[in-house]
């Protein structure tokens, strides 16, 4: 069995098999971020990239979850990724990374700044 599949199988053991709800194109994208980063981190052997991939899937997770906690994200996620192709996933890698990376761009300006601008004065010299 793939990973792909393992992990379906896994997290729907405990999903009910209800209609899911409709969900917006946002939540359709950031879906399948969070499937993409779940699985290739997953299937990674190097640990830096499984955790900057454990941190995408939680993002994805949050952004799912704040914007519509009323559904089980988690169980969407399973249900998901037993329809979802491999190819699929592929394909929503470019975009997902590119996502991320600016989100971690963002960061990084911030706390560059917040450094700067927190930085101790140089010490006066006497003339």
């Amino acid at each position: 069995m793939s990973f792909l599949a393992t992990l379906a199988a896994a997290a729907t053991l405990a999903a009910p098999q209800a209609a899911p709800a409709a969900i917006t194109p946002q939540e359709t994208a950031d879906l399948q971020c969070l499937a993409m980063s779940m699985v290739i981190g997953g299937m990674t052997e190097d640990e830096s990239v499984k955790t900057g991939l454990m941190a995408a899937s939680m993002f994805y997770l949050g952004r799912l979850e704040g914007r519509n906690p009323d559904i089980v994200w988690l169980d969407r996620l399973g249900q998901y990724l037993q329809s979802a192709q491999t190819a699929e996933l592929e394909a929503q890698s470019q975009r997902c990374g590119t996502e991320i990376s600016e989100f971690g761009g963002r960061i990084q300006t911030w706390s560059t700044r917040m450094a700067a601008e927190n930085a101790p004065a140089a010490p006066a010299t006497g003339n």
